[in-house]
């Protein structure tokens, strides 16, 4: 069976230099007559090319506070969104909208 990887690796951009892409899950192992949900990050990079800027970003996250987000989810929006910023060029844009499910009693 063809991995993602596999598939992909074939591709390729106007310059012959490939698309890279990485796969990273959770698990390393699934039993194939079983149904399986996971977590799964999926990298690609295109080639950099000195002859095209890309415009600037306005990228929004939205970041849930609600009493769920504890633990390794918590770990796990701080990494992305420590990574997402670490991306940001000096003219883009980031907006951050928090989430918050709480009841209050009066």
């Amino acid at each position: 069976m063809e991995t993602l990887q596999e598939k992909v690796a074939d591709l390729s951009l106007e310059s012959n230099q490939s698309l890279q892409v990485e796969v990273n899950t959770e698990i390393s192992h699934l039993k194939y007559d079983l149904s399986h949900e996971i977590l799964a990050m999926i990298t690609l990079k295109a080639p950099r090319s000195e002859s095209f800027d890309r415009a600037p970003l306005d990228l929004v996250a939205v970041l849930d506070q609600s009493g769920s987000m504890s633990g390794e989810k918590l770990d796990m929006v701080k990494n992305s969104m420590n990574f997402a910023i670490s991306q940001l060029r000096e003219d883009d844009r980031l907006a951050i909208v928090l989430l918050i499910r709480s009841s209050s009693s009066f």
